[in-house]
């Protein structure tokens, strides 16, 4: 869904949330975002190598 997102709706949505969180809490709502997002390709990650590691001792029996 956001590959077909064009550069309007981006801005659009970038100006609601700016009318809505406000010009000064907008850095640290950006902030918690982003640290959020790091979180979740961590735990992501940390998941697809516990799969992997489970996959090669299936196959090794």
């Amino acid at each position: 869904m956001l590959g077909r997102m064009g550069i309007i709706e981006l801005v659009v949505i970038a100006a609601v949330v700016l009318f809505i969180v406000g010009p000064k809490r907008l850095p640290g709502v950006a902030r918690s975002a982003a640290k959020g997002f790091g979180e979740y390709q961590k735990v992501t990650k940390e998941l697809k190598d516990t799969l992997n590691v489970t996959d090669v001792f299936k196959g090794k029996k």
